[in-house]
C-alpha cells in the first residue's frame, strides 16, 4: 500500500531508541502519553492547522509554537471544552459499542513511519468481523444546541484531515466518526482517501521543513497547488465538495 513503505512491527526500534509499542501501548491523557506525544513533529490533531485548512487556527500560529518550542496556552473556555471531551468520550465510546455492537479498545500513539514526523492517537481501535482493523474518533461538542444536521451534510474539514491522518498511521481502510451529546449521537463511516492523504502528507512535510529551516509559512495560491486540491475535491462525495472548496 502507498501509505507506508513497510509495516512497522510493534517491536521495531525507532531512531530515538524507543520501540513502536512504547507509543501504541501508552494510555492516552497520561503524563507519559503527553511526553511521548512531544516526540513527533506533528500530531494528527495538528495536521489540519499545519496545512492551512483549519477554520480558525492558522499555520503561522502553529509555526511560531513549533519553532519556538512553546507550550500553547488556552483560555478558560477552551480548557472547559477539553475537560468536557475527556469526561464524555468514555461515555460516548460505551454508547457507540452498545448501539452498533462494534467493540473497540483504547489505544496509544501510532507513528506514521520511523521518522517520527507524524503521530496519531485515535480514541479507540477495533477489528471487524472480516479481520479488518478500524479507528474510532469521538467528538463531544461543548456548545449547546450543536447543529447535527449541518455536520451530517459535510464533515468538518479539520476532522476529515485528522481522521485521514489517523487511518494512514494505523494503516486501516476506514474509521468511525462519532459525535455525541447527552441528547443525541451521530455515527458516520469515513473511508481512507489515498488522493487526499497524498496531498495532506506532502503539505505536512513542507510545514515541518519550514519549522526546521525557520521559514514562516505563507498562503500558497500556486497553480500546482490548486491542481492538487482539485484532485482531492473530485475524489470526495459531491455533497462535501462545495464546503471543502471554502477551506482548502
Amino acid at each position: 500500500m502507498k501509505r507506508r513503505a513497510s509495516e512497522l512491527f510493534e517491536t521495531i526500534t525507532l531512531p530515538n531508541g524507543k520501540k513502536k509499542c512504547d507509543y501504541t501501548q501508552c494510555r492516552q491523557n497520561t503524563p507519559e502519553w503527553l511526553k511521548l506525544r512531544s516526540d513527533f513533529a506533528l500530531t494528527a490533531s495538528e495536521v489540519a492547522q499545519a496545512i492551512g485548512v483549519h477554520k480558525s487556527a492558522t499555520a503561522l500560529t502553529l509555526y511560531h509554537l513549533k519553532s519556538q518550542q512553546m507550550v500553547p496556552t488556552v483560555s478558560n473556555y477552551v480548557q472547559q471544552m477539553l475537560d468536557h471531551g475527556k469526561t464524555c468520550e468514555p461515555i460516548a465510546l460505551k454508547e457507540f459499542s452498545e448501539k452498533t455492537g462494534i467493540k473497540a479498545s483504547p489505544t496509544g500513539i501510532w507513528p506514521f513511519n520511523d521518522k517520527l514526523m507524524i503521530g496519531a492517537s485515535p480514541d479507540s481501535i477495533g477489528v471487524d468481523d472480516n479481520g479488518e482493523k478500524f479507528v474510532v474518533e469521538v467528538k463531544c461538542p461543548y456548545m449547546p444546541n450543536f447543529n447535527f444536521e449541518e455536520e451530517a451534510k459535510c464533515m468538518n474539514p479539520a476532522y476529515y484531515v485528522q481522521m485521514q491522518t489517523q487511518m494512514a498511521c494505523v494503516n486501516v481502510k476506514y474509521g468511525y466518526y462519532v459525535i455525541w451529546t447527552v441528547e443525541k449521537m451521530m455515527i458516520n463511516k469515513v473511508y481512507f482517501n489515498q488522493i487526499a492523504w497524498d496531498y495532506i502528507l506532502k503539505e505536512a512535510e513542507k510545514f515541518t521543513r519550514q519549522v526546521r529551516e525557520r521559514r514562516p509559512p505563507v498562503r500558497n495560491r500556486s497553480k500546482a497547488k490548486k491542481i492538487d486540491q482539485i484532485k482531492i475535491f473530485q475524489s470526495l462525495p459531491p455533497r462535501m465538495q462545495q464546503v471543502y472548496f471554502a477551506h482548502f
